[in-house]
């Protein structure tokens, strides 16, 4: 998937996090990292989506966002690669 990272909506990933996850504390230290500011250059801005690239984080949130999507897929028989 090209960008995945990057197209992330950061309100549906919380969504689903906070289906699973009740500690506010955690949450809130999890929206943080999303809108943690970004610099390209001297312009800097905060994003409405996506994760922050090359972050630790960032691959456990994108398995997260897309496990709906692989579970729909096995519940159809079919497989991705």
């Amino acid at each position: 998937m090209k960008s995945d990272f990057d197209t992330i909506p950061h309100e549906l990933l919380m969504q689903q996090i906070e289906a699973h996850i009740s500690d506010g504390k955690l949450l809130n230290l999890i929206r943080l990292f999303l809108q943690q500011q970004v610099m390209d250059g001297l312009e800097r801005w905060i994003p409405s989506s996506g994760t922050p690239q090359g972050a630790v984080l960032s691959p456990v949130l994108a398995n997260i966002y897309l496990h709906p999507l692989d579970k729909f897929i096995t519940e159809q028989g079919l497989k991705m690669v």
